[in-house]
């Protein structure tokens, strides 16, 4: 009989040996869930940063090129504005010009005048 309480002893002790085991898996189990989590957290955190960073430097890009094509075009509206004031000062310039060759003429035209309605 004392051989069946030590077989009993034996088998409690071997099933409390493997109820500790399975306590000690679970708690590595949940020590391994809580790491995963913290790292999927931190993955996560990394990446919005990651995007936010991408984000931020599209907009920059983008706010560069736009300010480049403005100023590309403002330095081309200020060359075919200048060339319309080139343009315009010589139409003004050939006007003189053809008005300086027939000023005797007009003087000549307006003495002729005078001259003949006094002698009217």
């Amino acid at each position: 009989m004392a051989d069946r309480f030590r077989d009993a002893d034996e088998l409690a002790g071997a099933g409390e040996d493997a109820l500790q085991q399975v306590l000690a898996l679970e708690r590595r189990t949940e020590a391994m869930l809580r790491d995963a989590e913290a790292e999927a957290l931190e993955t996560r955190n990394e990446a919005r940063a990651r995007a936010s960073d991408i984000r931020r430097a599209a907009v920059e890009a983008a706010r560069r090129e736009a300010l480049a094509i403005a100023e590309q075009r403002q330095a081309d509206l200020e060359a075919h504005t200048q060339a319309i004031i080139e343009a315009a000062v010589s139409e003004a310039d050939r006007w003189v010009e053809q008005a300086e060759q027939h000023l005797d003429e007009a003087v000549e035209y307006v003495l002729d005048v005078v001259t003949l309605r006094r002698g009217l």
